[in-house]
């Protein structure tokens, strides 16, 4: 059982450890050519989420009042 387990994990970072450093790579390239597109998606994410905090705020059920 946990031969099989020890397998099973070491096939799977052998998948996955060419593909995290292909996804960071692309990250990097992302980042090197269009990080002021990044820039801008990233504050507009973080305004619309500030702006939907008190409509969260006011639709969950607070569980302070019960």
């Amino acid at each position: 059982m946990s031969s099989s387990l020890s397998s099973f994990t070491s096939e799977k970072s052998m998948f996955f450890g060419p593909l995290f450093v292909n996804a960071s790579s692309f990250i990097v390239i992302a980042f090197s050519t269009h990080f002021p597109l990044l820039v801008l998606m990233m504050v507009i994410a973080i305004l619309s989420g500030l702006d939907s905090l008190p409509y969260l705020k006011e639709n969950l059920p607070n569980p302070s009042s019960r």
